[in-house]
């Protein structure tokens, strides 16, 4: 009877640290209900800001991220190549060919771990000073050895595309002549443009063409000058790239939409809107929604100390309000970093 009952009393404990063990699985350390994982909209273009330079990660490191960013519904991934023009700087010729050459290998490897979780590449390049003349040769340099890279490589090995991230607004010489800076950028862009036409025009696989671009461009602050350039109608600076972008294949803007809620006057909603309609009447070129997650001010620019939901739960709201209009190409997170830092629940 005695082993009976010491049966039945341990059983009941067993029992009861089950349960609660089952409680702490499903609640936080605050006693709140975790939100079950929500998922990027169905079968809409995912892309990921990734600025740590492919040399910069170990092979287990690729592997590993590239695991974490297929679990978490991203469809594309634009990898920074900027370090190349670095590397291509160096004043040694055999640290060049050295430094270059480990930088190309480090790049294939992940182009192709990432490929092989079916995720997109894009190179990603940037500096606020390409848009000086002094500093055009940079992104041109770059995009030639997209187009060199791309013809040396195996075919899961190859690029899809190539993104400028050139936010001449934010050079420290801008404001000494904005209407030059200005005419400075339109004039870049469209000797990039013209290059990729001739770089890969005869290519076997299209590569795609992408510029970063802000709400500001929209016309909508004064502080950015209309553009004035030959052959480009007058208006804001996002209409007269996508004017200069109407005959390039596959080509897309990713605008920087930041806010960390999608209603209201100024929410990622409004702040799409012109660029979205820009986009629309021009018909050629589609428009990435961007959402921020690094530690940036003002606050509401970004879901830093929020979570992984609130994130998916924004682009859900976008997705809902935009993803009817013909320009919408989807969302870009920015960035690697900025995301998987922040919680799941």
């Amino acid at each position: 009877m005695k082993k009976t009952m010491l049966g039945v009393i341990m059983g009941i404990i067993v029992l009861s640290a089950a349960i609660i063990g089952a409680r702490a699985v499903h609640h936080s350390g605050r006693g709140r209900a975790l939100a079950p994982q929500l998922q990027f909209p169905a079968h809409a273009r995912v892309g990921m800001w990734d600025w740590r330079a492919p040399d910069g990660t170990s092979r287990t490191t690729k592997e590993h991220d590239a695991q974490s960013l297929k679990q978490q519904g991203i469809t594309e991934v634009y990898i920074d190549i900027t370090g190349y023009n670095d590397a291509d700087e160096l004043p040694k010729a055999a640290d060049r060919k050295a430094k270059t050459a480990a930088f190309t290998t480090a790049l294939r490897d992940e182009v192709r771990t990432l490929h092989a979780q079916g995720i997109q590449t894009h190179a990603l390049a940037g500096g606020t000073m390409w848009g000086n003349a002094d500093y055009w040769y940079i992104p041109q340099k770059i995009q030639q050895y997209v187009h060199d890279y791309n013809a040396s490589v195996t075919a899961d090995e190859r690029l899809a595309g190539i993104q400028f991230d050139i936010e001449f607004y934010s050079d420290p010489n801008f404001s000494d002549d904005k209407t030059s800076a200005t005419t400075d950028y339109l004039t870049l862009t469209q000797k990039l443009i013209d290059q990729h036409a001739t770089l890969f025009a005869a290519g076997a696989s299209p590569v795609a063409l992408g510029f970063t671009t802000a709400p500001s461009l929209d016309g909508s602050n004064p502080a950015i000058p209309a553009a004035t350039i030959p052959g480009v109608p007058t208006g804001p600076v996002v209409t007269a790239l996508l004017y200069q972008l109407r005959n390039t294949p596959h080509a897309y803007l990713a605008l920087m939409a930041y806010r960390n809620h999608t209603d209201g006057p100024d929410g990622t909603i409004a702040k799409s809107q012109a660029t979205l309609q820009a986009a629309k009447a021009a018909g050629s070129v589609s428009v990435i929604i961007g959402e921020e997650t690094n530690k940036v001010t003002p606050a509401k620019l970004t879901f830093y100390g929020r979570t992984k939901n609130d994130v998916k739960q924004s682009t859900l709201n976008i997705w809902q309000a935009l993803g009817t209009n013909p320009a919408f190409g989807g969302f870009g997170i920015h960035d690697f970093k900025g995301f998987f830092q922040l919680s799941d629940g």
